[in-house]
């Protein structure tokens, strides 16, 4: 058992160094990928601003970055100004990230340069004179484990090592009081009128010690029964085996909880691990969000049903309430009967979107008044707050994944939620409208076609 209980140990540990490593390398690639995208991004759009001549942008890049970017300026015809790599000769419009930025203000891609032979992050920005890209190499996730596996080789050697010494005194600890009570067993003089009484020092073990003491004394009652010694041995053996059961789970919760650390005192700890808790609870949030987006965006195929807008809107007040008075935000619902064809699970989600929004970027004793209404063609759903408002410079991109108009409280949520409300109108074929001036509140309106009655 000891030997067992050993190898359980030992493969759970490898397991999980295996699972940290490939976990660890994915999410440093991760990172390193967003924060190379992001810092090349950062950098074109400072030469945008201060609307550099291409050399000496070139020259400056140099100088202050230390890994080599790629600076090219484009005319709007896609025709190339100026290469830091050289003479270019061919025509960047149809260039994805050229192409996006002509539409969208700034464009990023990431490929193999036909130029270079190298892949690369892209990043185009459109200015008054033309656009302006910036690229630079990156390295895939083989280079990054490949740069990871000494730390993560030394990281499992030593790990690996204290998870060796601390099995086998554990497994030896663990076993120890069971082996003593193993031994009495078998040391039971059944021939006795009077057995030895079986103790064990181990708490969790008390209840077979005693049941095995007065199945001892019941067999020395019976020897006189020959023909049933061997009988009465089985069911000996297989009353210990089940009642051995109850201890071993709790010991083997015992020990994981001693393996993972949960019964450590300290306050490090526990601040460490409420910090590991709260950003576990962040990036879960984060994670629920991606994947309903992706969600929306992906359900191409319409599910379409006959719903009370008025009901789902009833409940999302009911949910929302608690939230509500912890913010002392006043809730208001203003809901005709109206019945739309739409998809109940989207709509609720956007109206919780919405809510949170209005309760999260309001003043104490503010209000959100939550309204259903409708036309002759479509349900009209409005949610409207007194709070803080948000600046016209920001009204129009507030609905882009992952923007948020207050930096100060941005961080409370994810970043998605309009985006996803701004899905779900979509793909309900509706429109959004927004009003809202800085200190006077905000009212997002969204009508959606389908109306039964």
């Amino acid at each position: 058992m000891q030997k067992k209980i050993y190898r359980v140990i030992l493969i759970t540990v490898a397991a999980a160094v295996c699972l940290f490593a490939a976990a660890g390398t994915y999410i440093s690639y991760y990172f390193y990928r967003g924060a190379a995208r992001e810092e090349l991004a950062a950098v074109g759009r400072l030469i945008a601003a201060e609307k550099l001549d291409p050399k000496e942008a070139a020259n400056r890049l140099e100088d202050a970055l230390p890994y080599p970017v790629r600076l090219t300026y484009i005319d709007y015809d896609g025709s190339v100004v100026f290469d830091s790599s050289g003479s270019v000769s061919e025509n960047h419009a149809k260039r994805h990230e050229v192409m996006q930025a002509m539409s969208e203000g700034e464009g990023f891609d990431t490929r193999v340069s036909e130029t270079l032979g190298t892949s690369l992050y892209y990043f185009c920005v459109k200015t008054d004179t033309g656009l302006i890209r910036l690229s630079r190499e990156y390295s895939n996730i083989a280079h990054i484990a490949l740069v990871m596996i000494p730390v993560m080789a030394a990281a499992a050697g030593i790990i690996l090592i204290l998870a060796t010494v601390v099995s086998v005194m554990l497994a030896s600890k663990l076993t120890e009081p069971i082996s003593e009570l193993t031994k009495q067993i078998e040391d039971v003089n059944f021939h006795s009128p009077r057995p030895s009484t079986i103790t064990t020092d181990c708490e969790e073990l008390v209840p077979i010690a005693e049941s095995t003491t007065a199945m001892a004394k019941q067999i020395s009652g019976h020897l006189k029964e020959v023909e049933r010694t061997s009988e009465i041995r089985r069911e000996f053996t297989a009353n210990v085996s089940h009642e051995l059961k109850t201890p071993l789970t709790t010991i083997r919760g015992f020990a994981d909880m001693l393996r993972s650390g949960v019964v450590n005192d300290g306050e490090e700890v526990k601040r460490s691990a409420e910090l590991i808790y709260s950003e576990s609870e962040r990036l879960l949030s984060l994670i629920n969000d991606i994947i309903e987006l992706s969600r929306v965006e992906e359900n191409t195929a319409k599910q379409l049903e006959s719903t009370r807008l008025d009901t789902l809107a009833e409940e999302v007040v009911y949910l929302m309430r608690e939230k509500a008075v912890e913010n002392d935000i006043h809730l208001h619902l203003k809901a005709q009967p109206v019945t739309a064809m739409v998809n109940a699970g989207y709509i609720k989600e956007m109206l919780i979107n919405l809510t949170d929004n209005a309760i999260k970027y309001n003043k104490p004793d503010g209000n959100v008044w939550i309204s259903i209404d409708k036309n002759s063609n479509d349900a009209i759903i409005t949610v409207e707050d007194d709070g803080i408002g948000i600046a016209k410079e920001d009204r129009e991109r507030v609905f882009e994944r992952f923007y948020r108009a207050d930096k100060g409280r941005g961080r409370s949520g994810t970043g998605l939620g309009l985006s996803i409300v701004k899905h779900i109108a979509a793909y309900h074929d509706g429109q959004i409208v927004m009003q809202s001036n800085p200190g006077d509140g905000t009212a997002v309106t969204v009508k959606i076609p389908g109306v039964i009655s």
